[in-house]
This record gives structure tokens, sequence and C-alpha cells, in this order.
């Protein structure tokens, strides 16, 4: 989340019910923490999973169960605009789930060869 966000910076995290597109949410994983931005929400058989991606990321993170979210960054060694989310951050993070839908839905509906390929003469 550089340069809103350093490495090692510590900072004030409120939960929520839910968090909305744009929103910047600290996530527990197995190197400790990360914090992302939300760009939206898939539901999964075990429940609704969080859909997140760093500003500066090609691709969006795995989903992630809503108990793996610490909760929101509210203050703390963080620029302001993680703070005050802007309306063009959020419909950009809108725009970026979109995205992520679309290639969701088309790698699911590329056809996959089961026999290896055509047959020869």
């Amino acid at each position: 989340m550089a340069p809103l966000l350093t490495d090692g910076a510590r900072v004030h995290v409120r939960a929520y019910a839910s968090y909305w597109p744009g929103d910047v949410v600290v996530l527990r994983n197995n190197a400790g923490f990360s914090a992302h931005r939300v760009i939206g929400y898939l539901p999964r058989r075990r429940g609704i999973h969080l859909v997140t991606r760093g500003d500066h990321s090609l691709e969006a993170d795995r989903p992630r169960a809503l108990q793996d979210v610490l909760g929101r960054i509210c203050g703390g060694d963080c620029r302001a605009e993680i703070l005050r989310i802007p309306l063009t951050t959020r419909l950009l993070a809108l725009l970026r789930f979109t995205t992520f839908i679309a290639s969701a839905t088309l790698r699911a509906l590329r056809p996959t060869s089961t026999s290896g390929g055509l047959p020869t003469a």
C-alpha cells in the first residue's frame, strides 16, 4: 500500500459489520498481517469472502474469509487518503472487481482438453 502506508507502520484498526469497495483493511496471513484495498465480495460454499487487491498489484488477492479481516484502518501512521476514501478511489475499486469477475468467468468458460490434443492419422 506504499506510499499511503509503509511496511511496518503502526495503524489503528476498527472492525465493522461490512466493508465498502475502496476501504483499506488489515488481513491476517501466514507472514503476519497485510493491508489491502477492498474491491468486492464473492459468495463461497463457506460463506461470503472478501476480495482485496494492493494498489500497485497487477492482480487481485485470493478471496479471503471475513474472519481473516481484522478491520478497516481508521488511524495511525498512514496518509489521509486511507482514512477519507475519495469517490474516484471507490469507483476504481469497483472497476477492478468487475475486471476480476470477468477474468474468472472467462477462465471458467475456457474449454479444457481431456484427450491431450487432436488425434493424428
